[in-house]
């Protein structure tokens, strides 16, 4: 018995099942840590070549072909345990990924299986092995291009997890059902019973699969309908906050101008007396009086002047000093409501971090520009007490232990939509969060 082809054709049997568990996650591994996975697999393979050498001389087990699927199967999870761990993706995202590509796997495992019943059934047991792995393999290519794509849209799954914690029970149960299957596994390489069992759970579950995409599908748009309706209700709010102050300056000036013929005789006087002190500041009061009275405008973009009236008047309302350099363009490289969304976020979470502190101390700095193709932003806000970073350098929510609020969630989407460089830093109590849009055409 040849124990090197065994061992080698198991674990060439794993690789696809490997790539294929990866790829849905491909943009959300950095290169480094991905090097960093692929070199524990490498040790993980010695080590299951190891082990089967070791236990299958030193016993008197014998290597069958329900040793090669259940040590295909069982080594699967530890491959599963060391991705969960390196890559830092969702624990329950990836045992649902894992399942999907199990379930496939055993299919075409099935399907392969059914030339030992024809063509090899009297060759020796290394030799099925080989023949199992390599026709594993070749229906593995024959399909990778719809498997891929079906694999791809298993992406959209973190939607559901996000509105709705009992949807935890979907990424578990086809996990169970898999192993159930496995925990009963034969000695032989085929049967038609188990053959058509396996391919009905193949279909109950992929059909299964379809109703979630679709309902997935009508989520994301009713959760789209629901992000345009926010941005009309921010847009209506600031028009509404842009009217109020248009009749408070209407008012102002109606009073201005019924007084400015007295102002302008105590002027007379004040000069004629030559009391410049008292002249220049009667001047000042009237400018300071004209400037109150002229409407505000942040940007020359409705919707983000809108969420800017919005939010700086909130922050008013608190006390808060806002400083504001605002330098855009009517017309965005981007999508207006994606960018008053992230701006919206952004003073929000700065207003939360300064009610806590006393008003003399409450203090926004924001600053947007757009040049030579680049869109820049940027927003300080003081803060108290201390602030704890993921891995990833993002701030977390002291609402939601080891989690990062709605609010910075939602700037990350729309930073990563656009493929923005996002970053998050601290400097004697303040808080600065960064972020460059590289805009293409």
């Amino acid at each position: 018995m040849n124990f090197t082809s065994i061992i080698l054709s198991i674990i060439v049997a794993q690789i696809p099942d490997i790539l294929l568990r990866l790829y849905p996650f491909s943009n959300m591994i950095s290169f480094q840590r991905r090097l960093l996975l692929y070199f524990h697999y490498f040790i993980l393979f010695i080590l299951q070549g190891i082990f089967i050498y070791t236990v299958y001389t030193n016993s008197n087990i014998t290597i069958t072909p329900l040793f090669y699927k259940k040590t295909i199967a069982y080594f699967q999870l530890f491959f599963l345990i060391i991705s969960i761990v390196l890559t830092q993706i969702k624990p329950l995202k990836q045992l649902y990924i894992f399942s999907m590509q199990s379930y496939y796997s055993l299919l075409i495992h099935s399907i392969a299986s059914i030339s030992h019943v024809f063509f090899f059934k009297d060759a020796s047991i290394d030799w099925q092995i080989l023949l199992q792995t390599a026709i594993y393999c070749l229906f593995f290519l024959i399909f990778i291009v719809p498997l891929a794509n079906l694999f791809k849209e298993a992406a959209k799954t973190d939607y559901l997890l996000s509105k709705n914690p009992f949807f935890i029970i979907l990424w578990i149960v086809p996990f169970l059902i898999m192993y159930s299957n496995v925990l009963i596994y034969d000695s032989s390489w085929f049967s038609i019973p188990v053959f058509i069992s396996r391919l009905m759970l193949f279909t109950a579950f992929f059909l299964s699969w379809k109703f979630v995409l679709n309902f997935i599908q009508n989520e994301e748009k009713i959760s789209s309908l629901e992000q345009s309706n926010k941005i009309l209700d921010l847009e209506r709010n600031g028009l509404k906050i842009q009217i109020e102050r248009y009749y408070a300056s209407e008012k102002e000036l109606q009073i201005m101008r019924h007084d400015a013929r007295h102002r302008l005789h105590i002027l007379h006087l004040l000069v004629e007396e030559d009391k410049k002190k008292e002249a220049t500041d009667l001047i000042c009061s009237a400018l300071d009086s004209y400037d109150y009275t002229t409407p505000i405008i942040y940007c020359k973009n409705n919707i983000i002047n809108s969420a800017l009236n919005v939010y700086i008047s909130k922050a008013t309302i608190h006390n808060i000093h806002v400083d504001i350099k605002i330098n855009l363009p009517k017309q965005l490289p981007i999508d207006e409501t994606d960018l008053a969304v992230f701006m919206s976020n952004a003073i929000e979470n700065a207003i939360h971090a300064c009610l806590e502190l006393p008003y003399d101390d409450r203090k926004i700095k924001i600053s947007a520009t757009f040049h030579a193709s680049k869109l820049f932003l940027k927003f300080e806000n003081r803060y108290f007490g201390e602030i704890i970073f993921d891995q990833k350098g993002i701030p977390i929510s002291k609402k939601c232990t080891n989690k990062n609020g709605f609010g910075t969630k939602s700037i990350l989407s729309v930073a990563n939509k656009y493929h923005g460089k996002i970053y998050f830093s601290c400097d004697e109590n303040w808080l600065v969060l960064s972020c460059l849009f590289p805009i293409t055409n």
